[in-house]
Formats: structure tokens, C-alpha cells, sequence
């Protein structure tokens, strides 16, 4: 039986997505993940539904500017709501 796989986002501005996809490879997790750049995820080549879960790593997503956070927040409701 295989891991569950996770999609750990990837981009710019956001940092520890290595560190992440590391924490799931770690044997004792269980679970396994692929750092998924955003716009693979716009394209089409990767879908959502593939994952059993999504994970936004930390960091200043598009930059430490105001509202860096609502940048993301708005690219993903705009671009991906149908996979969530």
C-alpha cells in the first residue's frame, strides 16, 4: 500500500517548502509529498485532486509587501477553487 501524497506549494517568496517536503519523507510520517509550483497548478499539469491535502509553507508569499498573504489567497480562489 502506498503513502498518501501531499502537494506542497511552491512560490515566490515562500520558503521552507524543502524543509516540508523533507517532514513527510521522514519514514515515521506516513505520508509522502511533491513541491508543486503554483503555476503547474494553473497550467493544469498537476491538479489538486491528485493530493489527499494541500500545504502552504511559511514565508512572505509574492514579496514582504501589504498583503502579500491576499495575493496568494486571491490567485488560488481565482485560479483553483474548482480543485478545492
Amino acid at each position: 500500500m502506498s503513502n498518501p501524497e501531499f502537494c506542497v506549494l511552491k512560490t515566490d517568496g515562500i520558503n521552507c517548502d524543502d524543509e516540508t517536503r523533507h517532514a513527510f519523507a521522514i519514514k515515521s510520517s506516513g505520508a509522502d509529498a511533491r513541491i508543486v509550483h503554483v503555476n503547474e497548478l494553473r497550467s493544469g499539469d498537476i491538479n489538486l485532486n491528485r493530493f489527499k491535502g494541500l500545504v502552504i509553507p511559511g514565508g512572505f508569499s509574492y514579496g514582504d509587501d501589504i498583503s502579500c498573504g491576499k495575493v496568494l489567497a486571491t490567485e488560488l480562489i481565482s485560479h483553483l477553487s474548482d480543485q478545492f
